[in-house]
């Protein structure tokens, strides 16, 4: 015998001794072997003696039992392979085979359950050898009678029976946690397809049970008895033997190495998601499979020997990059799954083995593909070295914050295996291939699983459709193929060279459209020629011809030349707002120079640092402002706006239009001051070129023609005033411009009635508070055009919009920095865009290019994340006087031709319709806790409850006292908005502080003041806030007990998992809450995770049906006069107003067997009387147009007739119509369109006035499909 050999059975022997033990022994055992330092963790697993009857979930095992219990009919844990077995087979010796590797494995006979919140798991004695006892669901289906159709629907009918009999749910309490269906498709093909719950298997012990069946089929059809080698332990007893060391100190050194590798704040994975992330996730899934051929496969394979890593690394590696590239992140975590089975003594068993190990992922674009590969390979031996730790203990150990919207630590998990088989073998004169069989789930928000054979690589997306598109994966795939390609060839090349461009950048290019120029100012005279005598602009009691604007403008360029103005010298704008406003900025670009907006009503100091950083030497102004700021004025010359005095003479009239004439397309146009990063505002430089450019891409856009009046109203040191005035003026339209006084909503809205104006610009915040007071649109017959901006346009406001009597209106949403000339890109609002959180921005207008590039300056693919960077002649010069920041800003296009772009500073997507979203700024991204948030998107949902007619949240405090704060008008209350954010949003997206205001602050220029939103009210810490009512004071003490802190009870605002309770320990909240007589389920406890939060959502038992004296009339007596509507409701009669009815829930199911339709009426009637909820009744108000509710009472009906059972007749009034209806769909070609149009029928007579609320039919669709449906709709319950 070897040492070793004898060195294995001297720690079998001791690994006996120690199972033999007493617990308590064990545990001093332990103790004294820590001590010593001895590593006896690694002794052999070898069965406790005496076993308890009951066992311990392993650490795997708990998390997928809490997701049982979080929800019990998903099917997102079902792992199912399937076999098509071509050639004689004998059903019952399949059945037979699977009775043995039953009783063989006793996970496949395992019952799961709970003592105090405690889960366990037990095992079901094994049947005898001639036992029929069923362990396991045995289903034998014979489909070869079936009426013969094409192979393509035989293979189509095929599939989707299989995902049906994959996705069917399991019962860990009742039983059985496995499946299996053997269906006869022909005379000598069947297919088998065997299911179990995660709980009990992994991808191992599948692949084990395959070569077991094999085994055992082959020896039976032999005539032979193939006794497989006696299991020594069962799955049960690695439970318990890795509960016994869990406390181990090499285990905590372990975890050690993960707390250092994954501690921090960990950001999510900012994924390309089509949709936002909601609160429940329906676990639906899809795949995109994609094939690398072997070409490809052999180079990697290649790259990776040279390098010295595994192909699995390798193609980890390029994921990573495909991810960074998206994600714009380079730091973020990839799951990726073990066996878990390191131990020997675990290879033959059955059961719920698999580890994931999060794998660290620090990338720098700057590193070579060689940096890339051993860093990558360097993570996953470091984890492979830790991987005894399950994963669920890393959970525990580094407390991320727990959402039901995704997983903790990685989002995305990445999976490599080698084809161990082929694709046909033979078995016992059966030829077996494999057989798709997927539950279309999805885990996990983005898996990719790699299959290595023969052939090359088998890549299988597989992804949540709640969160992405088909046409999104499958970009996506398509680049992590071009990825790998590149990587094969890139030898040194850095990562930042890898290219994932679609071209975007360049086509937007190639498709801007060139203008002839022509200055504005010479533009405007060739109108005011031709258009003399017609009205150009009214301001309040001034009405001012085209001819008299243009002459005004030459008294003022005529006074600027003799004051010594040239070309380029900047004059300042310090007037009140009147018509002279339009006159000072021609008559300044008549003498060729710029003009400066100097506001008399901004602060002296700012004034004067405008002054001096633009070297203003002469300023037009009124008497008012001349007087209020002499001192500040004081050594520029002044140009008075109104001179009594005589016009110039024709000369120096000749002079100035020379003056004109000579205008270069670069020269300086004007010079607007923006808030700097620094403190002092900085000056953006924008050429004649720039602003001529922007007025033909708006005039062009918008058809701006004489026929147009011009809304202009923004202050005139915004540029976008500038589109307001010009462009009328440029085409003989008319402007009509308000005055010194701001409008209030209701002098806007007879502005616009009053002058007939047909396009108007009104800032989106101001235009939110004019939706909700809006004229209507005969008032308005003149008006074909509104453009908002300034910031986000809500989804939210547009469907109000689009609700409203204006819907016929154009609205445009517009965006664009100074620095690109006014606005840069629009977008013409459509339906759809009201499901955005904010409405896209839309694309450039023609004379403009776009493109979203990385921190390198590489474009992102369609989808990811990016800054928002703008080309074009539109461009400004610069920031005046700052050749470093213009260079930091304005970079040289990666698209040639000498051209700029200008680096937005904004995080935008590109999507695959051209269009951009705006997702907010680069330097001022909302974090908390690593998590990205979108106030934006919290907003929407605020504005959505009753009660709220503004909103807006923002990100307040400084360290660990960071919290969302929200802010809104309305007559709402904080607590029914918290309770309302909490059943829509993720915990982390919900604020903590609430602050009710008279209004919200908004700027001059009328967007939202965010500076301005009061300080929150420091309140008491949470930890301290005290039980306010019995319930409170109940559940404090129960938290207290299960999380250990009766010395220091929680308060009741805090979150139960910040305060270390985690899955396990919620569930053993639930059942002490029980024993006190409340009722929680594990979703509630997750979804309202304080103690507050949860006094409102538990139920007493004895209300809820579950305790004593449970039964018809318990609880409280029947309210039958009409109500409120809950929040809730309220938010849902608004947002569905016109179709309420309409919004239901339905479910079909198929039934298997015959149906007796008067038990299932009986049934449902029993429903409707227990359930107040399914005889609401919901009735208009007269007047005021809104919702109230009522219960409709039980009274007696014709009875239903049912079997004889000596049961009493259940009688209630809302079931005067039979709830149930059969209806026949038939077995013809196109029954299922028929079944369709049947459900929309049964669905269409759900009438929430008059009833019923529920209704159900049964559906005869053939022999071989039957199926029932039934639906109810939402706002009863």
């Amino acid at each position: 015998m070897s040492v070793s050999s004898a060195r294995q059975d001297e720690m079998l022997g001791l690994a006996k001794q120690y199972a033999a033990l007493p617990a308590d022994k064990r545990a001093v055992f332990r103790q004294r072997a820590a001590d010593k330092g001895l590593p006896v963790d690694r002794l052999p697993i070898v069965a406790l003696s005496p076993r308890p009857g009951r066992a311990p979930l392993s650490h795997a095992q708990e998390r997928l039992w809490f997701m049982w219990r979080l929800d019990p009919s998903s099917s997102a844990y079902n792992v199912s392979r399937a076999v098509r077995m071509a050639g004689a087979l004998n059903p019952d010796a399949v059945r037979g085979v699977f009775e043995r590797l039953a009783v063989r494995h006793e996970s496949l006979r395992s019952r799961f359950g709970e003592d105090q919140g405690v889960p366990y798991q037990m095992g079901l004695p094994a049947p005898f050898a001639d036992s029929r006892e069923a362990v396991f669901d045995w289903r034998f289906e014979d489909v070869s009678a079936s009426e013969p159709s094409a192979p393509e629907n035989d293979d189509t009918l095929l599939q989707r029976r299989l995902g049906e009999q994959a996705r069917e749910p399991f019962d860990l309490e009742s039983g059985p946690v496995m499946r299996v269906v053997l269906t006869r498709v022909a005379a000598n093909l069947h297919v088998l397809q065997f299911t179990a719950h995660h709980i009990v298997t992994d991808a191992w012990s599948m692949d084990l049970l395959g070569r077991e069946f094999g085994q055992l089929y082959a020896a039976g059809a032999h005539g032979a008895e193939t006794a497989l080698e006696p299991l020594p332990l069962h799955y049960a007893d690695f439970a318990l033997w890795q509960r016994e060391w869990a406390g181990d100190r090499r285990a905590d050194t372990e975890l050690d190495f993960w707390r250092d590798r994954l501690g921090g704040e960990r950001s999510l994975l900012a994924l390309p998601l089509d949709r936002a992330r909601t609160v429940d996730r329906s676990m639906e899934g899809a795949r995109c499979v994609v094939a690398v051929p072997r070409v490809t496969a052999d180079a990697l394979r290649r790259i990776a020997r040279t390098h010295d890593v595994s192909p699995f690394a390798a193609l980890l590696a390029v994921y990573c990059v495909l991810l960074a590239r998206y994600s714009g992140q380079q730091d973020f975590c990839v799951g990726v799954p073990v066996s878990g089975r390191e131990r020997a003594e675990t290879h033959g068993l059955v059961g719920f083995f698999v580890n994931t190990l999060v794998i660290r992922a620090e990338l720098s674009m700057s590193m070579t593909v060689g940096e890339l590969l051993a860093h990558v390979g360097e993570r996953i031996a470091e984890a492979q070295a830790h991987q005894a730790v399950p994963f669920a203990r890393v959970v525990d150990a580094l407390q991320p914050q727990r959402e039901r919207s995704h997983s903790p630590l990685f989002q995305t998990l990445f999976n490599y295996e080698v084809a161990s088989r082929s694709e046909e073998t033979e078995l016992a004169g059966l030829s077996i291939r494999s057989e798709a069989a997927s539950t279309k789930t999805a885990r996990f928000d983005l898996v990719l699983n790699v299959l290595d054979d023969s052939d090359g690589l088998r890549l299988t997306f597989n992804y949540a459709v709640d969160l992405f598109e088909a046409s999104t994966i499958e970009r996506l795939s398509g680049h992590y193929v071009g990825l790998l390609g590149q990587i094969c060839e890139a030898g040194e090349r850095r990562l930042c060279e890898l290219s994932m461009n679609e071209g975007a950048g360049a086509s937007s290019v190639a498709q801007r459209v060139a203008y002839p120029y022509a200055s504005t100012v010479s533009r405007f005279e060739v109108r005011a020629q031709s258009c003399g005598g017609q009205l150009a602009l009214i301001c309040e009691d001034e009405r001012v011809s085209y001819a008299q604007l243009d002459a005004w403008a030459n008294r003022l360029g005529v006074s600027l030349m003799q004051a010594g103005i040239a070309h380029e010298d900047r004059v300042g704008v310090c007037l009140e707002r009147s018509a002279g406003l339009a006159a000072a900025l021609l008559g300044i670009w008549k003498a060729g120079a710029a003009q400066v907006p100097l506001d008399p009503a901004y602060p002296e100091g700012r004034l004067r640092e405008m002054i001096e950083d633009a070297g203003v030497r002469c300023v037009i102004v009124d008497a008012a402002s001349a007087q209020r700021l002499a001192s500040v004025l004081e050594g520029c010359a002044q140009v008075r706006i109104v001179d009594e005095g005589a016009g110039p003479d024709e000369r120096a009239v000749s002079a100035l239009r020379e003056r004109t004439a000579s205008i270069h397309p670069d020269q300086l146009a004007y010079v607007i001051y923006t808030s700097g990063s620094t403190g002092r505002p900085k000056g953006v430089a924008v050429s004649q070129r720039s602003l001529s450019l922007h007025l033909d891409d708006f005039i062009g856009t918008y058809g701006i023609s004489a026929q147009d009046t011009l809304l202009q109203s923004s202050t005139i040191n915004f540029d976008v005033a500038l589109h307001e005035l010009l462009p009328a003026l440029l085409m003989g339209g008319r402007v009509c411009m308000r005055g010194a006084s701001a409008w209030d909503l209701q002098a806007l809205s007879g502005a616009l009635a009053a002058h007939q104006v047909t396009f108007s610009r009104i800032p989106t915040a101001l235009w939110q508070q004019w939706l909700g007071d809006a004229p209507s649109r005969e008032s308005l017959p003149a008006l074909r055009q509104i453009t908002v901006g300034g910031e986000g346009l809500p989804g939210d406001a547009l469907a109000r919009w689009f609700r409203g009597g204006l819907a016929s209106v154009r609205l445009d949403n517009l965006y664009g920095p100074t620095e690109t000339s006014v606005a840069a890109l629009y977008r013409r609002t459509q339906p759809e865009d009201i499901h955005h959180v904010s409405v896209p921005i839309g694309v450039a207008y023609p004379g403009r290019s776009v493109c979203v590039l990385d921190a390198y300056g590489n474009e992102v693919p369609v989808g990811g994340l990016g800054e928002l960077c703008i080309g074009g002649d539109s461009l400004a010069r610069g920031y005046l006087g700052r050749a470093g920041l213009s260079a930091e800003r304005f970079v040289p296009s990666p698209y040639g031709h000498g051209e700029r772009l200008y680096r937005s500073g904004d995080l935008c997507r590109l999507r695959a319709d051209g269009c951009i979203e705006y997702l907010g700024r680069l330097d001022q991204q909302v974090k908390l806790r690593g998590y990205r948030i979108e106030l934006g998107e919290i907003e929407v949902q605020l504005r959505g409850c009753a009660g709220v007619e503004q909103a807006v949240v923002a990100l307040r405090g400084e360290g660990e006292r960071r919290r969302l704060v929200a802010y809104w008008v309305g007559e709402a209350q904080a607590g029914e908005l918290q309770a309302a954010l909490q059943a829509r949003l993720p915990g982390y997206m919900v604020p903590g502080g609430w602050m009710k205001l008279a209004h919200l602050p908004v700027m001059a220029n009328g967007k939202l003041d965010r500076a301005a939103l009061p300080a929150p009210r420091e309140d008491q810490e949470v930890q301290s806030v005290a039980p306010r009512s019995e319930r409170e004071a109940q559940l404090r003490d129960i938290w207290a007990a299960v999380l250990g802190r009766e010395a220091q009870p929680p308060g009741v605002t805090q979150n139960f998992f910040e305060a270390g309770g985690d899955s396990i320990v919620s569930l053993q909240l639930i059942a002490k809450a029980r024993q006190v007589g409340l009722k929680l389920t594990p979703k509630q406890v997750f979804d309202h995770p304080t103690i507050e939060a949860q006094a409102r959502v538990a139920v007493a038992l004895s209300e809820s049906g579950e305790g004593e004296g449970e039964g018809e009339g318990a609880g409280q007596d029947e309210l039958h006069e009409a109500v409120p509507l809950t929040p809730i409701q309220q938010w849902f009669f608004e947002r569905f107003a016109q179709a309420p009815s309409h919004w239901n829930q339905a479910v079909l199911l198929r039934v298997r067997g015959g149906l007796d339709e008067a038990v299932l009426e009986r049934a449902l009637q029993v429903l409707v009387a227990r359930h107040d909820a399914l005889r609401l009744r919901f009735a208009r108000e007269a007047g005021t147009g809104g919702w109230t509710q009522r219960v409709v009472p039980v009274v007696p009906v014709v009875p239903v007739t049912v079997p004889a059972s000596g049961a009493a007749e259940v009688m209630a009034g809302v079931a005067a119509t039979r709830l149930v209806e059969r209806l026949g769909v038939g077995d013809a070609d196109g029954w299922e369109q028929a079944l369709y149009d049947a459900c929309t029928q049964v669905q269409q007579q759900l009438d929430l006035e008059n009833g019923p609320l529920l209704k159900a039919a049964y559906l005869d669709v053939g022999p071989s499909r039957p199926a029932s449906a039934a639906g109810d709709p939402p706002s009863g319950g």
